[in-house]
């Protein structure tokens, strides 16, 4: 079984300090990362491979969750593609990947991390926080389809709102 991780970047600036592309974490960003992951000790993680968008706050996010899990900052693989993804290509690039990888992190953007959870998974999910963490597993990456993957965890650090 192959093992998707996805994760959302921590808080970031607000859009009126600087451009969208440019924005770098707030200090309750840094806390929020800290407090996923006290959560995420009961689990063994561990990446084969880490790919994100090239947007600061997605790519200090990244290098913290390397540091943090021994992965070494200098394999991470920022994608210029995944700033501007949608789901669908997000999809073909999970499809896509080396037969070698068993277990990938991709660290991005919403909507199309939602969208790409809720297309991947039975899943119907209201919000998909900073900092937030959802594990799915499959049979392959290139024989994925749309609902073909199993939810392994969700971990957030806010309660999520309840209908």
């Amino acid at each position: 079984m192959q093992r998707i991780y996805i994760l959302r970047h921590a808080k970031a600036q607000k859009e009126i300090e600087t451009d969208d592309f440019s924005r770098k974490l707030t200090k309750k960003g840094k806390e929020e990362l800290k407090m996923l992951f006290k959560k995420l000790k009961n689990y063994k993680i561990k990446w084969d491979k880490i790919y994100a968008s090239p947007a600061t706050r997605t790519k200090k996010t990244a290098q913290i969750v390397a540091k943090n899990y021994g992965y070494e900052k200098e394999k991470i693989c920022f994608v210029d593609t995944f700033y501007e993804a949608n789901e669908k290509q997000l999809f073909e690039f999970l499809k896509n990947l080396d037969e070698g990888v068993e277990n990938v992190l991709l660290v991005g953007h919403n909507p199309a991390l939602l969208g790409l959870c809720e297309f991947l998974g039975s899943l119907c999910i209201h919000s998909f926080p900073t900092a937030s963490l959802l594990c799915l597993e499959c049979e392959s990456f290139k024989n994925l389809k749309a609902h073909s993957a199993k939810l392994v965890f969700f971990e957030h650090i806010k309660p999520l709102k309840e209908n």
